[in-house]
């Protein structure tokens, strides 16, 4: 797999492309971003809007729908999601996927949705190359094409306290 960057996203392919000089380049100024604030669980990390609507451009995968809130996820909204998490993914262990909260990192935006405030969760693979020295992912949204059940992404809603409209890059 590639990573591959758009203006505020990285995206990574299943492709064999080499990068070109300007993707070196939009890659170098990435890497200047700031690293976005760790979640309580250190493995996860909340966007701000202008970013989290990068989580919309899923291309294996429903993406979310609905607007990205002014409003990041607060840091209670994200420990019941974190507090939720591992139960959740416990209880859909699927065919072969046996996963566990340890094995992924996550990243965190708030979508409304009607009247609904939604927490969505990207969840990345923490051993599928984003566990990389500059912590690209806790730098950028990250897309991912293909990448099976390793990327998949979930939305917790706030209010009812439960998880919905989970979708992975692949089948599972």
């Amino acid at each position: 797999m590639k990573l591959l960057t758009s203006r505020s996203c990285a995206v990574i392919v299943a492709l064999g492309l080499m990068p070109s000089q300007g993707m070196a380049q939009r890659n170098n100024a990435l890497l200047r971003k700031p690293l976005q604030p760790l979640t309580p669980s250190k493995r996860g990390v909340v966007f701000k809007a202008s970013d989290a609507r990068e989580f919309g451009k899923q291309c294996s995968r429903q993406s979310p729908t609905g607007w990205w809130s002014p409003v990041a996820p607060s840091k209670a909204e994200i420990k019941a999601v974190e507090a939720a998490l591992p139960l959740w993914i416990k209880s859909h262990q699927l065919n072969d996927w046996k996963a566990s909260f340890a094995t992924y990192y996550y990243q965190y935006g708030a979508l409304v949705r009607g009247k609904k405030r939604l927490i969505y969760v990207n969840a990345l693979a923490a051993d599928d190359g984003m566990n990389d020295k500059d912590q690209l992912w806790r730098r950028i949204p990250t897309i991912v094409c293909d990448g099976g059940r390793s990327f998949w992404g979930i939305e917790y809603d706030v209010t009812a306290k439960r998880f919905q409209n989970a979708s992975f890059n692949g089948r599972i």
